[in-house]
């Protein structure tokens, strides 16, 4: 499991320690972590169920027009994954489950002029998005039944350990 203090500076674009992201009161900061473990929780709670989750997408506006690509999404599942490759790598290596992560490193990949020719057409986006929940499904099943968890059924990180991981003015 990624730790909080390892994937908190990631997620809000933290690359040094003077980047830190500092908080105006500790309520401040218990209030935002709160939420990041109640959105945590809620992915937990709905794969547990069976049920496929509906990642929650950027959304651009164009010409009046909201449109979710699901690239910032995919890209930050995949530094997660490279967060823990060795861990991740009997996964990529399985030829019966990788298959799930095609539409996610399409996602990933769509901005890389090194990696991709064309981009996907709203179409092929349509479609990709549409099986990304499965997907996400099928990828926590497979570490389910893979992986022993020492905190339990969600092993969900502590409040406390999020708040370690920022600063309070």
């Amino acid at each position: 499991m990624v730790m909080p203090n390892e994937y908190l500076p990631i997620v809000w674009c933290q690359e040094n320690e003077e980047d830190r992201l500092v908080f105006e009161s500790e309520a401040q900061a218990q209030h935002i972590l709160s939420l990041l473990m109640r959105h945590w929780n809620t992915i937990a709670t709905t794969l547990d169920a069976g049920e496929p989750y509906e990642p929650l997408l950027y959304e651009y506006e164009a010409e009046g027009t909201r449109t979710a690509f699901g690239n910032d999404w995919a890209m930050g599942f995949m530094r997660g994954l490279f967060l823990r490759k060795e861990a991740w790598q009997a996964y990529l290596d399985d030829k019966e489950h990788t298959g799930t992560l095609i539409p996610i490193i399409t996602l990933a990949k769509e901005h890389n002029p090194k990696m991709v020719e064309e981009k996907l057409t709203p179409e092929q986006r349509a479609k990709i998005l549409k099986v990304l929940p499965a997907c996400i499904l099928m990828i926590y099943r497979y570490w389910q039944l893979h992986t022993i968890t020492r905190r339990g059924k969600h092993n969900a990180p502590l409040l406390d350990e999020l708040v370690q991981a920022v600063s309070v003015r």
